[in-house]
């Protein structure tokens, strides 16, 4: 039987309450069923970024603040990378976290 991958789309690595219930989840899945994949669009920072890792995730990040000028607002690349990433990772579950998430999510499956 194989593993059924979790594909965890969220903004950030920050300490938070959302985020926390998600490093929750993905530290406890079973891994002889589940491997979870967290996908971020900033993970360069950040203080849960150490706990997933230690966790066994595997991390993406999809670069939306690598420039300074493009720290604010809606960036459509990240949507291009997301869908990149999906199209490597090939996830059976996706699970979004926030409403700009999922803004990111359905452009990307707009080009799919």
């Amino acid at each position: 039987m194989s593993t059924i991958k979790v594909f965890f789309y969220i903004d950030s690595l920050m300490i938070g309450g959302m985020l926390r219930q998600i490093l929750h989840l993905a530290k406890y899945l079973n891994r002889e069923n589940f491997e979870p994949v967290i996908c971020t669009q900033n993970s360069s920072s950040g203080g849960l970024r150490e706990e997933f890792k230690l966790a066994g995730c595997k991390l993406i990040d999809l670069g939306r603040n690598s420039t300074p000028e493009k720290k604010k607002g809606f960036n459509l690349f990240v949507s291009f990378r997301l869908l990149k990433v999906l199209k490597t990772e090939k996830p059976n579950i996706i699970f979004l976290s926030a409403a700009p998430n999922l803004l990111y999510y359905r452009i990307a499956m707009l080009f799919n």
